[in-house]
């Protein structure tokens, strides 16, 4: 190893004395020579081509000044080999380079699909737990009184049974008739002494929604009150808890609890649980 190293320094010696004394030309011949092979057997290309490129001009000067003693090199090693042998091993750099740019562009494009899945996930989990916050708050704070006074006057109805039908709803709402499953518009209207059309008017404008919008939202109320009140109860299945809360299947169940509370329910009871 160290005869390697101490005979690489004199070649780079002979290299360096070449640059300024043109004369031993047949020397630095050599010297290149040996320097080619060299770096061809420590499989470094760039310092294989330097060598190479300095051995095919020293054999063009060569081949100028020394006639004769040129066909006696060309035995040795032919011009046109070191050339091709040149050329090849520039093609071959390029292939490398080539291959590094798109190693390195997939590794740029994964690490930004990488971060962009990151970012995405980490946000949709930080909105979903706001969202559940508020659906806690909710639970826990106190619902402010509504002013029902301009809802009446355009709903065409009395103030008088307006406000016989919304004691009826509250009755109804406290007796929790409504996980009665198939309830209807009109066995309501019976339930509440008064027809579809009146009953139907004040839910639109006094609660903010249609009849079937207004059961699914008292249903989904109470799956929500009882799941963070009955810790029981979260470990039911999502079909069980649909039956509990008076749906028919867990299809509608689902799909009406993430449009009020834009939650699934399995996310809710898992976030109960960790609380």
């Amino acid at each position: 190893m160290q005869e390697s190293e101490r005979g690489l320094k004199f070649l780079l010696k002979v290299d360096s004395i070449y640059k300024d004394n043109p004369s031993i030309i047949l020397y630095a011949r050599d010297t290149y020579s040996l320097l080619n092979y060299y770096y061809k057997d420590q499989k470094n290309q760039k310092n294989q081509i330097k060598y190479l490129t300095k051995l095919i001009t020293v054999d063009s000067l060569i081949k100028v000044k020394y006639g004769d003693l040129d066909n006696e090199i060309i035995k040795k090693y032919d011009t046109s080999n070191l050339i091709s042998e040149k050329e090849d091993l520039i093609k071959f750099l390029k292939k490398e380079k080539n291959t590094s740019q798109k190693t390195t562009l997939a590794f740029i494009i994964i690490s930004v699909l990488a971060f962009s899945f990151t970012f995405y996930f980490l946000r949709k989990n930080y909105i979903l737990k706001k969202r559940f916050q508020s659906v806690i708050e909710q639970i826990n704070g106190s619902k402010k009184s509504k002013e029902n006074l301009l809802k009446v006057e355009s709903t065409g109805i009395s103030k008088d049974l307006t406000e016989k039908i919304l004691k009826g709803l509250e009755k109804f709402e406290k007796s929790q008739r409504f996980l009665k499953k198939k309830y209807t518009l009109n066995s309501l209207a019976k339930e509440l002494n008064t027809n579809s059309t009146y009953l139907s008017k004040v839910i639109n404008l006094e609660k903010d929604t249609n009849f079937a919008n207004y059961l699914n939202n008292l249903k989904i109320d109470y799956a929500i009150n009882r799941l963070s009140n009955d810790k029981q109860f979260r470990l039911y299945t999502i079909k069980a808890i649909s039956e509990e809360s008076g749906f028919n299947n867990q299809l509608t169940f689902s799909i009406a609890f993430h449009k009020k509370t834009k939650l699934q329910p399995s996310y809710f009871i898992k976030q109960l649980k960790n609380t």
